[in-house]
């Protein structure tokens, strides 16, 4: 059995295949490019066609012509890229038995739309083999069924506790109550993932720089904490940044989930702003009690990871 588990995200694309029993993970930017001169890429593994168009998929698009990029901002951006993800994949593995995308709570009411408009759009999707998964919900499950540790994996169980799944543009939120998740506290927020700390570059660079630049932009700089710009160098204040919006997330928290709080376990925090919240985990250690906030090793991606473990369960019902 072959499957495929596409966490398709407004910053980056997070990709787990299991396949002859192994399990494998990876990463790459969510970023896109229109093709203006298709007969310079026809050997570029990154390139796909669709509709009779070129587009180059991966990190290196944001190298292309700024104009040409297609920027990632709303749901139905994540819409028009998902084929030209999907296509990538199967030009670099072949094909899969079974197909699995998340897409965030915020936007779940969509997914019946998101798998219709799929399985018109490629030939080798049907109703059968496609399934899309609320993210958050498969972060669970891989908490679940491999711990903390996607690299050195044990069953972990906490009967009580609020996951938080931080993503670029939303933020996914779930409690769970005896093991199983509430079905009546499960949110999706738009706009509180990282990309607030994107925005914060962007208008940062404006002041200062007087220089316009994009979210995949943007994205770069967040990780390398530098904007290259004509061959000058400028350093950002990232730091300070990212301290900045690790205040106004508990302050985002504590303000619509206070009374959640007060009957949990603990709190465990997945998805790549996670990894922004270790860096000052302080911050939130000196809120709350220390340890209250857990995070898993590679918690960017218990989603794709528990989706594949979601796929599998659900064939195992169905026989």
């Amino acid at each position: 059995m072959k499957i495929i588990s596409l966490d398709i995200g407004f910053g980056d694309l997070k990709v787990s295949i299991f396949s002859n029993g192994d399990l494998e993970f990876f990463k790459e930017l969510s970023a896109i490019s229109k093709i203006e001169n298709p007969e310079k890429f026809d050997i570029d593994p990154n390139v796909v066609e669709y509709n009779n168009k070129l587009f180059y998929v991966g990190e290196n698009a944001v190298r292309l012509n700024q104009n040409s990029m297609i920027e990632i901002r709303t749901f139905q951006d994540i819409l028009g890229i998902t084929p030209l993800i999907l296509l990538k994949m199967i030009k670099k593995y072949g094909k899969f038995d079974y197909y699995a995308i998340s897409i965030s709570i915020a936007f779940i009411n969509y997914s019946k739309s998101l798998k219709e408009y799929l399985i018109k759009s490629l030939d080798f999707l049907n109703k059968d083999n496609l399934y899309i998964l609320p993210q958050g919900i498969g972060a669970k499950v891989a908490l679940q069924e491999i711990g903390l540790d996607p690299f050195n994996r044990s069953s972990y169980f906490i009967p009580n506790y609020l996951g938080i799944d931080i993503g670029f543009n939303t933020i996914d939120v779930f409690k769970v109550i005896g093991g199983k998740v509430s079905s009546q506290d499960i949110k999706g927020f738009e706009e509180w993932g990282v990309i607030r700390i994107a925005n914060k570059i962007i208008r940062h660079i404006k002041r200062e720089l007087k220089i316009d630049i994009n979210l995949p932009i943007a994205k770069e700089i967040i990780n390398s904490g530098i904007f290259k710009y004509r061959g000058n160098i400028y350093e950002i204040p990232i730091d300070d940044i990212k301290t900045e919006y690790v205040i106004e997330f508990v302050d985002f928290i504590e303000k619509n989930f206070s009374d959640a709080m007060n009957t949990i376990d603990k709190i465990v925090l997945f998805g790549g702003g996670a990894e922004i919240i270790r860096s000052k985990l302080k911050l939130l250690d000196d809120h709350f009690n220390k340890d209250f906030v857990k995070i898993p090793n590679k918690p960017e991606f218990y989603n794709s990871i528990g989706n594949i473990y979601a796929v599998k369960n659900i064939l195992i019902k169905g026989k």
